[in-house]
């Protein structure tokens, strides 16, 4: 029987059974089951999930890193049916994610985890992502992306859509939701998480509304822009300037990092210039592969900020992006928003110099971060808004392009993307 939501209100309590029975303790690291200190490397006792460990990018520059070197999966199974897209939804608690709960793609697991080495249950529909399955008609997307560049150390995530017959079982969590549901639940806070938000940045859009080919974004501005033809010579350039090497950076035990103490209640800084310290947590969460476990989450000092300018061009809309550099990218470089501060940000915010058209707060990463949340905006600016070298106005066609590709986008990009589906004022 397919089970899908008609209202968000159903989402919202579709979303209240998973945070039943939902528990996170603080614990010390000599009781956080499973984790160790090994050769200055905190890892899990299998060898799996991931690891804090240390860099040194230079003189007195150590820092702290999360290493995950096997990529992970986020999966999206889509069906159509009763006229819209539809995406195979799991309301997923997390033991980081402000509110217990959020929404996650279909599939979002470790190598680890769909290999079962924590001993439990099989991630479910794992199977569709990892080994041809008959039920698939065909994929939708397949790329690999990167992931938070200042939080973790050359990690990506294999993000893969496929088409399913909309009669497949459903498992206990799971439920199907519409386009247009989902273009309400986009400018909604603390309800999709970021795997999730990033996916619907890169799945395939379409400016036309009912069409099988993808979502169609609310704003009339957003599909006239996607609808536009590209530019060669405006993606060339961007093209060319994300070209790059990765910071240069070798591994230091955790025990020698200038800066950083290692506690029996985790890895904090002397002095702030990471801004978060490594805590450890017992947690019993329903629905998950195993119902408790330990593990170490990143807590950061302060929230962070990210923002994604846009103006109205001949009646479509243009987006502000920039490239950049962070420290812990296998590119180097990435296309980043117009504005980007971590959740180590210690100062004010400056107020957006715009119109502010959808706000949202959002957890940035429930399974690996503790309550770290960050504004997402996005703001309309006047169509003569001055930018500095780095910066490039793109239509919404061409950021769509560089989304589409491997390893182009920062997660923070992708997540502000899935933002222009949903309405906007202007």
């Amino acid at each position: 029987m397919r089970s899908t939501a008609s209202r968000l209100e159903d989402l919202e309590q579709f979303l209240d059974e998973r945070r039943k029975d939902f528990v996170l303790e603080r614990v010390s690291l000599p009781e956080a089951k499973g984790w160790r200190l090994d050769e200055g490397i905190l890892k899990h006792e299998t060898g799996g999930f991931f690891s804090v460990v240390g860099a040194n990018f230079g003189p007195a520059d150590d820092r702290v890193f999360l290493y995950q070197p096997q990529s992970a999966v986020a999966g999206l199974l889509a069906g159509f049916f009763e006229g819209e897209t539809h995406l195979l939804l799991q309301a997923r608690a997390e033991p980081g994610t402000q509110g217990s709960a959020q929404y996650a793609p279909t599939m979002q697991s470790t190598l680890a985890n769909y290999l079962g080495m924590h001993g439990g249950k099989p991630a479910a529909y794992a199977d569709q992502f990892i080994r041809h399955h008959p039920s698939l008609q065909r994929i939708v997307h397949d790329s690999e992306q990167l992931d938070l560049g200042e939080r973790y150390l050359c990690k990506t995530k294999r993000s893969t859509v496929l088409e399913c017959a909309p009669d497949i079982a459903l498992e206990d969590g799971f439920i199907w939701v519409g386009e247009s549901l989902l273009c309400d639940a986009v400018t909604r806070p603390y309800f999709l998480n970021t795997d999730l938000r990033a996916m619907l940045g890169v799945l395939p859009w379409t400016s036309r509304p009912g069409s099988h080919n993808g979502i169609a974004p609310r704003s009339p501005l957003v599909r006239e822009s996607l609808a536009r033809p590209l530019a060669p010579a405006r993606i060339g350039a961007l093209a060319s300037a994300l070209s790059g090497h990765p910071a240069a950076s070798s591994f230091k035990p955790l025990q020698e990092l200038d800066n950083w103490d290692i506690t029996a209640q985790g890895f904090v800084e002397r002095e702030r210039r990471q801004g978060f310290a490594i805590e450890f947590f017992y947690c019993e969460a329903k629905g998950r592969e195993v119902r408790s476990w330990c593990q170490p989450l990143l807590n950061s000092r302060g929230s962070g900020y990210a923002a994604l300018y846009c103006r109205s061009v001949d009646g479509a809309l243009e987006v502000l992006v920039r490239t950049g550099r962070e420290s812990g990218l296998k590119t180097g470089h990435a296309l980043l928003p117009t504005v980007l501060l971590y959740p180590d940000n210690t100062g004010p915010v400056t107020p957006a110099p715009g119109k502010v058209l959808v706000s949202t707060m959002e957890s940035d990463e429930g399974g690996r971060f503790l309550s770290d949340t960050s504004r997402y905006e996005i703001v309309l600016v006047p169509p003569d808004f001055g930018c500095g070298e780095a910066h490039h106005w793109i239509s919404v066609a061409e950021l769509k392009w560089f989304l589409a590709h491997s390893n182009l986008c920062s997660i923070q990009l992708r997540g502000l993307a899935s933002m222009l589906l949903g309405e906007l004022p202007c």
